[in-house]
């Protein structure tokens, strides 16, 4: 009857509508991803004015070579890398383009726990994009993925991380690059915020 057909056309125009729906949502999550950008596929050097600043903390030696500068993570910073309430930058392993920049001790010493079963972490001196200097701890996360077998590990900056974010005027879709050097062997990390790269 002309009803049926009418209720019909009214099914099949909700179900179009509907799959519109998910597929917008699940385009615009496409985008929500894709819009973070993680800067030109060829980084950029480490900058002039952070070297210098190298150089000021190995008191004014020569240091370039000595100094074991590596790229750690080039990326581009999300909310939850922002977020005051987390406070930590997270560094996947996936990314990470040297993973040298560690020590095979430092690198065990990460996997240990303290008497109160908590991960341990190191005190790592940050030169920040405004070349001031900061402490922070450096950690290793290990987390099972949903199926309870495989783990995911990130290495994450913490501890004052978030007065770094503030300080600087970090904001999501801000391309960074971490950096580690060594003076007298002790580990450093310089934080360099690319320009233009939102």
């Amino acid at each position: 009857t002309a009803d049926d057909s009418k209720v019909e056309d009214k099914e099949d125009q909700e179900y179009s509508d509907k799959k519109a729906k998910k597929r917008k949502s699940s385009n615009n999550l496409k985008k929500k991803k894709e819009a973070i950008g993680n800067g030109p596929p060829t980084p950029p050097p480490l900058p002039e004015e952070f070297k210098k600043t190298i150089q000021e903390i190995g008191k004014g030696r020569n240091i370039s070579e000595e100094a074991e500068m590596k790229l750690v993570i080039q990326k581009g910073l999300f909310e939850t890398d922002l977020a005051a309430g987390n406070n930590r930058l997270s560094i996947p392993f996936t990314r990470v383009h040297d993973h040298g920049f560690l020590t095979e001790e430092e690198a065990r010493f990460l996997t240990t726990r303290d008497r109160n079963n908590k991960m341990k972490f190191k005190d790592v001196t940050i030169i920040e994009p405004s070349l001031r200097r900061e402490k922070v701890k450096l950690s290793r996360w290990d987390m099972r993925k949903g199926n309870g077998k495989n783990t995911c590990s990130n290495y994450v900056i913490n501890g004052k991380w978030r007065h770094i974010v503030e300080r600087n005027r970090l904001e999501p879709g801000d391309v960074v690059q971490l950096w580690s050097f060594r003076i007298n062997q002790e580990l450093h990390f310089a934080l360099v915020k690319l320009p233009g790269n939102k």
